[in-house]
């Protein structure tokens, strides 16, 4: 049995499936291996670059080692675009991957050009929770009420967290232990965390950047939605998205002598440079995803930092928004029965089990959007914060999804009305026409 892994640049080279694995379900499920099959052919295409790709390897090794008879062809591609290009191409020409990674604002998309299998009976079969999952975790893998994909890692933690410098809070007099939670406490705690040398800002507060999709983790924190929860209506005009706008603007507007820009160039907006920038103390509060842990220990291990959730305008509210994640999914191309089963062990193999699929996004110190792979003490070893991660993961909103979400989220002129250049009211009432023009079409087609 062979693991054949090429890119799409024409690269081709074979993997001995050497490494063996528990082929237990730590607390969950257990997964009968195919049978004595024959000849029986599979394709994965992903998108996990650098470390990452041999990892997959490894998982796919195992696979393979335990199902007699199944080889498997691993495709790698760059996320993305790209990715959803490269399925789409090979749908297209008849011959797509049987288990392929699909980031879930592509996911509609490809359901409504019958691309994707419904994995609802496969669930069904196998006696899968729905509870085995954080809800906002696999409520990005459905579309019209039934399930496509099993998610490979979160996207609960993108941009619900805050990261802040404890040695930045104690040297003011903040209490470390009481982080801020709202707007309020925010703005507060950021007129004792800003600090100039003369004329020269040496300390920022916080940055509007930060986290996948940040201007939405903003307005969330602020209360609005983007689209109503049947997609039907887009409310980014609406009072409480003009109003976190505005709060943002009115921060760095008054609060810096040379405003946003003094702010951006001194820690940068790259997540790299916000990293350097948090770690060097220039920047007292980053809001970012779950990775910052990792990346901070990469610079400074013994940074003094704590973790709390993103700080809401109201208490209690919600600290920023699922805005997807990559699941894997099975192509809908004609198999059969035995490769169809195979597909699906795959598939499972990869996503459900925690030997493979907890230890792949455990690797990463990042979190499994399986809830029980987290309840580890390996995890506290990583980080003793761990469980503020896994309460954002339970607590951030969902992101209605359709075919044309992934269009809407990028016409947000979030950059133009907190630097100054329009008015949120009216910038955001120009664009929501816009939107729902796009999505009264879809509606009316």
């Amino acid at each position: 049995m062979q693991v054949n892994v090429h890119s799409f640049t024409g690269a081709t080279r074979k993997v001995s499936a050497t490494v063996t694995m528990s082929a237990l379900l730590v607390g969950l499920l257990a997964f009968g291996v195919v049978g004595q099959v024959q000849a029986v052919s599979l394709s994965l295409l992903h998108c996990w670059g650098g470390v990452r790709a041999p990892w997959v390897e490894e998982m796919v090794d195992a696979f393979v080692a335990e199902h007699p008879g199944v080889d498997v062809t691993i495709q790698v591609t760059g996320c993305g675009a790209e990715v959803h290009e490269a399925f789409l191409t090979a749908f297209v020409g008849g011959a797509p991957p049987d288990v392929v990674m699909v980031h879930s604002l592509y996911l509609p998309g490809f359901v409504l050009q019958n691309a994707l299998v419904p994995l609802d009976g496969f669930i069904q079969e196998k006696n899968i929770s729905q509870d085995l999952w954080y809800p906002p975790e696999i409520e990005s893998a459905r579309w019209d009420g039934k399930t496509y994909g099993f998610p490979i890692r979160t996207g609960g933690d993108g941009n619900s967290l805050m990261f802040y410098n404890i040695d930045a809070f104690e040297r003011v007099g903040l209490d470390a232990a009481a982080p801020p939670s709202t707007w309020s406490e925010l703005a507060d705690v950021s007129r004792s965390l800003i600090r100039y040398e003369g004329d020269t800002l040496v300390q920022a507060a916080f940055t509007p950047w930060g986290g996948e999709y940040d201007y939405l983790a903003w307005l969330t924190a602020g209360g609005a939605r983007l689209l109503s929860d049947d997609g039907r209506s887009v409310q980014l005009a609406d009072t409480k998205a003009v109003e976190a706008a505005n709060f943002i603007f009115d921060h760095f507007a008054s609060r810096y002598r040379g405003g946003l820009d003094e702010v951006r160039n001194l820690t940068g907006t790259s997540i790299q440079e916000r990293n350097i920038a948090f770690t060097s103390g220039a920047l007292a509060i980053d809001m970012e995803g779950s990775w910052r842990i990792a990346n901070i220990d990469s610079v400074d291990p013994d940074l003094r930092y704590g973790i709390a959730l993103r700080p809401t305008r109201e208490a209690n509210g919600q600290p920023g928004i699922h805005t997807g994640t990559f699941h894997y999914a099975l192509s809908d191309t004609p198999r059969d029965i035995e490769t169809e089963r195979a597909a699906l062990e795959l598939l499972a193999w990869l996503t459900l089990r925690d030997d493979t699929a907890g230890h792949f996004v455990f690797r990463q110190g990042r979190p499994s959007p399986v809830r029980e792979f987290n309840h580890k003490p390996e995890y506290l070893e990583i980080n003793p914060y761990w469980h503020v991660v896994s309460e954002a993961l339970s607590r951030v909103a969902d992101l209605p999804l359709f075919p044309y979400t992934i269009d809407l989220v990028t016409q947000i002129p979030w950059v133009a009305v907190i630097e100054g250049h329009v008015a949120a009211q009216s910038a955001f009432e120009d664009a929501a026409r816009l939107m729902q023009r796009s999505v009264d079409e879809y509606w009316n087609r």
